[in-house]
């Protein structure tokens, strides 16, 4: 899952504890009883939620839940992609691809 804007740490701070200051690339989570990997997003103000299958349905229950109070909106991939684009990030799928490795497509720093 990706949650992204103004409102998204306040919302993560609020499920999850209180998130680190600095931009480090990735962290352990539990949000409720599911285990997670938060990853930043190359975006301000934007993360990607990693979970196991398992408990995606709860935890998108529970995100979604507490994110009435913060203004949130569902939007699909074609949303992220677009603002990918916009912002020039390249991504894996679309500019690197099992053909074209992440270190071709220079998004390796990313990793």
């Amino acid at each position: 899952m990706a949650l992204a804007g103004p409102k998204a740490s306040a919302l993560l701070d609020m499920l999850c504890g209180k998130l680190p200051d600095e931009r480090s690339t990735s962290r352990e989570i539990e949000l409720g009883y599911a285990p997670g990997l938060l990853l930043r997003w190359p975006a301000p103000a934007g993360f990607y939620l990693l979970t196991p299958t398992e408990f995606a349905a709860g935890v998108h229950e529970r995100i979604a839940d507490a994110g009435g109070n913060h203004g949130l909106r569902h939007a699909g991939s074609l949303a992220a992609g677009t603002l990918a684009i916009a912002q020039g990030a390249r991504r894996f799928g679309t500019e690197a691809n099992p053909q074209i490795s992440a270190v071709a497509a220079g998004i390796d720093a990313n990793l």
